[in-house]
């Protein structure tokens, strides 16, 4: 039994042991909870499905569906969903199984419930390992954060004026108090999104290794609106390149050439997931989220991305 937490993890799962030739039968992939019910209660050799189907009504205990001792539950990210009602119920209803979890993230000192509840490291896979298998290309990080100024240095004393005058409740006042604590508004400020669009692109722009590049933003809008900003920024890129193309010569002329057809072939996508009410929620945050799920829906733009040979060289996403 192979369980997931997130729909596309659990298409792509599923899609490649039908690929490897390892599932042959159809309908393997649990579409419901009642039909994960019939699964497990009969004989298959593999079965897919969410966690979030082994919910159950309010008040009632999850039934016990099979006493098989020879039934392996393999879970992808454990550390995320392993350790409530919906994991319990999965070991209510498989009570003799074997239970191995996989997580990307490292079991560090207070955050330890993955071995708690699923026993001591079976395998270790580490990054250094990967990179020297040529599994994963090295990775290296470079702190590049702009900072944000507070050019008001009478903030809190207007701040209160403001208050005072609007004359809030205490509930109101303490909402208002929580939502200007978050560092959402700092992260997203208009000025700071663009700063990071124009380090991004002269980056892209000037770096030795003509790659891919995956842009990571805190929510769909901010990614929407990187995506924008990105465009801006990389027209104006190009213009400084035709004008540095303009009065090289020889071989940097060429290069520079060369470089310059390859960014003016590079694609770029925004890749979220949808939700309910997205366009509207999406517009009242500045960001038009349509053209870019029709590009979501027309197009394999995962299957594009992953092709080296693909113009599609830059995405916008919000969950890696």
């Amino acid at each position: 039994v192979v369980v997931t937490d997130r729909a596309d993890l659990d298409d792509q799962i599923y899609k490649n042991f039908v690929s490897i030739g390892a599932v042959t039968e159809e309908g393997a992939q649990a579409e419901s909870g009642e039909h994960l019910k019939r699964l497990l209660t009969e004989d298959h050799r593999y079965v897919f499905t969410l966690i979030h189907k082994f919910r159950t009504k309010t008040g009632t205990t999850y039934p016990k569906l099979s006493d098989r001792s020879d039934v392996i539950v393999i879970v992808d990210e454990a550390h995320r969903t392993q350790y409530d009602t919906l994991a319990l119920n999965m070991r209510n209803a498989l009570p003799s199984a074997a239970f191995l979890a996989f997580t990307g993230t490292p079991l560090m000192a207070g955050e330890e419930r993955t071995r708690e509840v699923f026993g001591d490291y079976v395998s270790i896979y580490n990054f250094r390992q990967s990179i020297e298998d040529q599994a994963t290309v090295p990775l290296y990080y470079e702190n590049r954060s702009p900072e944000v100024v507070l050019v008001n240095d009478r903030v809190n004393e207007e701040m209160e004026a403001i208050l005072e005058s609007a004359e809030l409740d205490e509930d109101q006042e303490q909402r208002l108090a929580r939502e200007f604590a978050r560092e959402y508004h700092l992260i997203t400020d208009e000025d700071r999104l663009t700063t990071v669009a124009a380090d991004l692109v002269d980056h892209f722009v000037n770096r030795g290794h003509q790659g891919k590049a995956m842009v990571v933003s805190i929510d769909k809008a901010t990614a929407v609106k990187m995506y924008d900003r990105v465009q801006a920024r990389w027209e104006r890129a190009l213009d400084e390149l035709r004008d540095e193309i303009a009065v090289a010569t020889g071989e940097q002329r060429e290069a520079l050439e060369e470089r310059l057809a390859w960014l003016m072939t590079t694609d770029m996508a925004v890749v979220v997931s949808a939700s309910q009410n997205e366009i509207t929620e999406m517009a009242e945050k500045g960001a038009d989220i349509v053209p870019h799920r029709k590009r979501m829906v027309d197009e394999k733009l995962d299957v594009k991305f992953k092709d080296p040979d693909d113009q599609l060289r830059i995405v916008f996403v919000c969950a890696m």
